[in-house]
């Protein structure tokens, strides 16, 4: 027994009255502060005690220390774990816990570990571990947030004593230690795995084999420890030692921790070593990224770890792209998981699911869905095949557990004072659990004091990646591009004031371009709103009618009505961002000091446990009756266009490609739309409208009965010219929500979803073509035309910013994600770069069409991790978001840009006002500015290159997409001269049309 009994403390009067009531010893544990000490010293200072356990966690200070055993919970086989968490239950049921109720301080707490594999016997390395045993200790030091507790306990006997704790579970004895392996019975045991993985006889597509190791150690525990803590600060260090024997170590990962009614555990696999340098780490960390053997091993783990999961919870969610974890000699590929697990089951139930294996044939079901699927299944075969190999010896797990428990008894004795930072932190938890519920992964957030409750708990939620950034409109740019690149939701937090402002011009991209966004604004409390209080402006709609919804919350205060109404406004919000048609919405948030949270988000009692808002938004199937009377239509005209503009519904090429075969429309596809890339039917796509469409012979050739467009209004002026040109042609426009007409010639709007129409209407025409010789012509006239193209930007070998898109169709591998600027870049896009059937993804900010905030839209979608991408912008653009290439450094992101100087604003020259005024031109419109990218880029840690030749460009653009991180390949133009070369290019391909009888 330790010093310092708790029978010197009220909780153990309690527990002697109720263990005399109950005729059986009952658990008194009692909490109080102490000096903060030093976990290691503490642990080693009790050398003589019969159990010693440590966790601690270097990077944070975090620690427990357990000294002593006050009971013992043991468990035997395969059932274990079952053993121990009724044990364990048992023992709370009845305890009295008195003392220090605080988020930090700790009260009962079980240490412990279990065997890997319990029907396999243990080895002489192992006899003095059972099974399984957990400690409640006498002594517990919790040290945390700076400060140092000391929790008590001791089983207390009906005579008013402490009861001794029973023995350990019996020592089933050990087996003689596995021989040791020569390098080559090593090979041998690695080329037979890899040979039962490959034949499928071991049934499992992954094993980790380790080689044991044995040293000598001459200096004492504590030294070993401390090394490990210098060696791997951000690992968690362990020790359980019993007697003479100590199983310690660092380990990166926790198998699963469970707090309040939330799972979470990570996969970790996938490595790569760490660099010498800080370029050479990084460039290792980028190519483990994009590593494909890497990426399938690690989601192999992921896919195991969720479908165990799933056996005990009700809900799983894992991050969609892993991030890289660093260690001091390694890094490894990190994806968190999380799952609600039901209200009274322990940690326990879960990590006993995968190591119930030998019973393949046991079938039971956990909320309709079986207990042990065929994954199990393979898992157990290939465990039991493991375990008769002589060789091969599984490890121990520790762990500990009780922390939730601990809330709860102190739940049961006077229950939560509603309080401002409880309501902080339950409320605005709730709220953002709801968000991520909801399909919110990914927050851009920039610091600010009013914001701060939701920060933090943004911040903590394991279901969440925090994007932080410095500059607000940066920020709400960078959120863009990642939707986009995603394909998902993703919200923007800002503190009270302006900073919310300037969030203002990609709110109207966003909405303009219907990408969804969810805005948080933190603001005062409305007493000090309106009457000059500082750092207050109206937030109330503040992006006017650009939000797609708008909420003004309460005040956070503790009630069930409160809870339920945040988590339907926060359900609410992605709900009406992400419907048709998608946009931002905005939820402005009041807090009142004081602003910090006083409790972490995974300890926030039940905040899971309130019923959460299912969203789900359905796509809008067009009837019958439209589909019978369009297919009518169409089939009838011999003479359609299909014109697809900017896009982006991955499932809508190959639906549009199936349309266009059936009615033999060609397809004018906008790079921006999906069409023009890909491996779907490409075979009536036409790319080179921009160009051969201002030859006015040729657009009179080609007048259209019918034009079917879908997707926003395309990029090309000649193209919107060319339509205009037919009033009397029926244009319908296929519109899912919204009025994206601004030609004013549409005579049917389909307020429908573009896929589903093209698969309706393609099953219901007949499977032969009517206008096959129309298509034929237009797709004739398009080879022409490219074949015209790409002779002439061969022959300019002066440096020309049209030629930058022929250049780089050679260049840019498969995937690459290819986001264009505004004004003149996103159009040499359009008339420049061939289609092709390799997977390029174009992307650029049409909605509102602004020439700020492309840098940070192209690094967000940069951190969408979906490839590798390439940005080709203009200098004014380039200048207007400078701010945002911090972003490349301090989030470590892979950006390639292509920044065609000319000096000022290049598409000014190409307008009336160029020939006009030309005396006030340069004044007004060119605005040369004559600034040196170089030292800019450089200061924000990336790579600036200047090429003056083709060749140039070529190298630097390659070395560019092979070095990774931020580079940036100068091409510098004349902006007269590119003019010049712009307009040489449309007769040289008129020339090319009327040999061929087509102009």
């Amino acid at each position: 027994m330790l010093a310092d009994p708790v029978s010197a403390f009220p909780a153990f009067r309690l527990a002697s009255e109720r263990a005399q009531r109950l005729g059986r010893p009952v658990l008194a544990s009692w909490t109080g502060p102490c000096a903060r000490q030093d976990p290691i010293e503490y642990f080693a200072q009790h050398e003589a005690a019969e159990y010693r356990g440590l966790w601690l966690r270097p990077s944070s200070g975090e620690a427990l220390v357990a000294i002593g055993c006050a009971r013992d919970l043991v468990g035997q086989g395969a059932e274990r774990f079952a053993q121990v968490a009724s044990a364990w239950r048992e023992l709370l049921a009845e305890a009295v816990v008195d003392g220090v109720a605080t988020e930090a301080a700790h009260g009962p707490v079980a240490f412990g570990g279990f065997s890997f594999d319990p029907m396999r016997s243990r080895t002489d390395a192992w006899k003095a571990f059972s099974d399984a045993r957990m400690v409640v200790p006498e002594r517990l030091l919790s040290v945390r947030r700076g400060g140092g507790w000391i929790t008590s306990n001791a089983m207390v006997g009906p005579d008013a004593q402490p009861a001794p704790p029973p023995a350990p579970g019996r020592d089933t004895g050990g087996s003689p230690e596995p021989l040791p392996l020569s390098p080559e019975a090593w090979q041998a045991t690695v080329a037979e795995m890899a040979d039962g993985i490959r034949t499928a006889a071991l049934g499992v597509e992954k094993v980790v084999l380790a080689r044991a190791q044995t040293v000598r150690v001459r200096r004492p525990i504590e030294a070993a420890l401390r090394h490990l803590a210098a060696s791997y600060p951000t690992c968690t260090l362990f020790a359980i030692a019993q007697g003479d024997a100590c199983f310690l170590g660092a380990t990166p990962e926790e198998l699963i921790a469970l707090r309040n009614g939330v799972a979470s555990t990570a996969a970790l696999a996938g490595s790569a070593p760490r660099g010498a340098t800080a370029a050479e780490d990084e460039q290792l960390a980028r190519r483990l990224l994009s590593d494909a053997k890497e990426q399938r091993e690690h989601g192999l783990v992921v896919a195991a770890l969720c479908e165990g999961l799933a056996q005990t919870c009700t809900r799983t969610m894992a991050d969609a792209h892993p991030r890289v974890h660093k260690l001091a000699n390694v890094q490894h590929l990190l994806t968190p998981i999380r799952g609600q697990v039901a209200a009274g089951r322990t940690v326990l139930r879960l990590v006993r699911r995968p190591d119930r294996l030998d019973e393949p044939r046991r079938r039971g079901r956990v909320r309709g869905r079986p207990a042990l699927g065929a994954g199990t299944w393979r898992l157990g075969h290939a465990v039991r095949r493991l375990r008769h190999r002589r060789r091969l010896e599984p490890s121990y797990r520790r762990g500990r557990m009780g922390l939730e428990a601990a809330a709860d008894t102190r739940c049961a004795r006077g229950g939560n004072v509603s309080s401002a930072p409880q309501a902080l932190d339950r409320i605005v938890g709730a709220f953002v659990d709801q968000l991520a519920s909801a399909g919110v992964r990914h927050v851009c957030a920039c610091p600010g004091s009013r914001s701060t409750p939701l920060a933090v708990k943004l911040a903590e939620h394991p279901g969440i990646r925090l994007w932080m950034h410095l500059d607000e409109r940066s920020a709400a740019y960078f959120g863009l591009g990642l939707a986009r690149a995603l394909r998902q939701p993703v919200a923007l937090l800002a503190t009270s004031g302006t900073a919310a402002a300037n969030f203002m011009p990609a709110v109207v991209e966003a909405s303009l371009a219907r990408m969804p966004m969810v805005v948080l604004t933190a603001d005062r409390p409305h007493e000090l709103r309106d009457n000059g209080a500082p750092q207050t402006i109206d937030q109330l709609r503040l992006y006017g009618e650009y939000a797609r919804w708008f909420f003004d919350l309460p005040e956070p205060e503790l009630s069930a009505e409160q809870l339920r109404l945040v988590r339907a406004v926060a359900a609410r919000a992605v709900g009406s961002a992400t419907a048709e048609p998608a946009g931002p919405v905005h939820v402005n948030w009041p807090f009142r000091e004081p602003l910090v949270p006083v409790a972490s988000f995974a300890s926030l009692d039940g905040y899971v446990a309130e019923a959460e808002v299912q969203v789900r938004n359905a796509r809008l199937a067009p009837g019958q009756d439209l589909v019978s009377a369009l297919s009518r239509a169409l089939s009838r005209a011999s003479r359609g266009l299909i014109v697809c503009g900017p896009q982006d519904d991955p499932a809508l090429p190959p639906a549009v490609a199936r349309l266009a075969g059936c009615l033999g429309y060609p397809i004018l596809a906008d790079p921006l739309s999906g069409v023009r890339f890909g491996r779907h039917d490409r075979s009536v796509v036409v790319d080179t409208y921009d160009a051969f469409l201002r030859d006015a012979a040729t657009a009179e050739r080609f007048a259209p009965e019918v034009v079917v467009r879908v997707g926003a209004i395309p990029t090309s002026k000649p193209l919107v010219q060319y339509l205009q040109r037919y009033p009397s042609a029926r244009h319908i426009v296929v519109d899912p929500g919204g009025w994206r007409e601004p030609t004013g010639l549409a005579t049917d709007i389909l307020h429908v979803d573009p896929r589903l129409l093209c698969e309706a209407l393609a099953a219901e025409l007949p499977g032969r073509p009517t206008a096959a010789d129309w298509a034929t012509k237009w797709l004739e006239v398009n080879l022409i035309a490219r074949q015209a193209i790409e002779a002439y930007v061969q022959n300019v070998n002066e440096l020309f910013e049209g030629r930058v898109f022929a250049e780089l169709a050679s260049l840019l591998p498969d995937a690459t994600l290819l986001y264009a600027g505004n004004s003149m870049p996103v159009r040499d896009l359009d008339t420049f770069l061939a289609g092709s059937a390799r997977s390029l993804r174009c992307l650029a900010n049409r909605g509102a069409n602004g020439i700020d905030g492309v840098v940070s839209s192209a690094l967000g979608a940069s951190a969408a991790r979906v490839g590798r991408v390439v940005l080709v912008i203009g200098d004014i653009s380039f200048y207007h978001d400078l701010n945002g290439l911090l972003a490349a450094r301090q989030h470590q992101l892979d950006l390639l840009v292509v920044l065609l100087n000319n000096d000022g604003g290049g598409i000014f020259s190409f307008l009336p006002q160029a020939a006009a005024i030309p005396d006030r031109f340069e004044q007004l419109f060119g605005t040369p500015h004559g600034l040196d990218f170089r030292p800019f880029v450089e200061g924000y840690g990336g790579t600036f290159e200047r090429v003056e030749s083709w060749h140039a460009f070529a190298g630097a653009v390659r070395d560019g997409l092979a070095r990774g991180g931020l580079q940036v390949v100068e091409v510098p133009t004349e902006r007269k001269r590119n003019v010049v070369l712009h307009r040489q290019a449309w007769p040289a391909v008129a020339a090319a049309l009327c040999p061929a009888a087509v102009c």
